[in-house]
This record gives C-alpha cells, sequence and structure tokens, in this order.
C-alpha cells in the first residue's frame, strides 16, 4: 500500500467520523436539547403570565383603595414626594 493511498484511507475515515458526529448531534438536538428548551420556554411563558395577573391584581387593588380614600391617597403622595426630594437634593 503505498503512502497516498493510505492518506485516502485516513481522510476517508475522518469524513465518515464527521458523518457520524453530525448525525449524534442532529439526534441529540431532536431527542434532548429541543424539547428542554420548549419545556424552558413554556414555564417561562407561565411564569410571565402569572406575574403580569399578580401586578395588575395589585394595581386594582390599589386603584380601589385610592377610590375609597382619596385624601389618605394624596397625603401618602405628598410625603412620598417630600421624602424623594430630600434624599436626592443632598
Amino acid at each position: 500500500m503505498s503512502m497516498q493511498s493510505g492518506w485516502r484511507e485516513s481522510a476517508q475515515d475522518t469524513r465518515a467520523q464527521i458523518a457520524q458526529l453530525r448525525e449524534e448531534m442532529d439526534e441529540l438536538l431532536r431527542d434532548r436539547v429541543r424539547p428542554a428548551l420548549r419545556n424552558v420556554a413554556g414555564r417561562a411563558e407561565s411564569g410571565a403570565r402569572q406575574a403580569s395577573g399578580m401586578a395588575r391584581e395589585q394595581a386594582e387593588r390599589v386603584s380601589g383603595q385610592v377610590r375609597e380614600r382619596p385624601l389618605l391617597a394624596l397625603a401618602i403622595i405628598g410625603v412620598s414626594a417630600y421624602l424623594l426630594g430630600r434624599v436626592t437634593a443632598r
């Protein structure tokens, strides 16, 4: 066997190994990675919906309290603005 034919066989073996690795990577992506990503995306979406709902509920609750006690709400806003002004003026 000549040196050149040995290199050809080695190159063919390398190509075959690369092809096999590509197949294994495709299989890994198809069977493991993509389902895991779908699962994470689903959980993130669910969490975002839940957080949005909670924020909406809190906003409605605060809005209701402001309607019930408008003077108290104005007093709280005034005190908060005064304190914020004092803190940022320093």
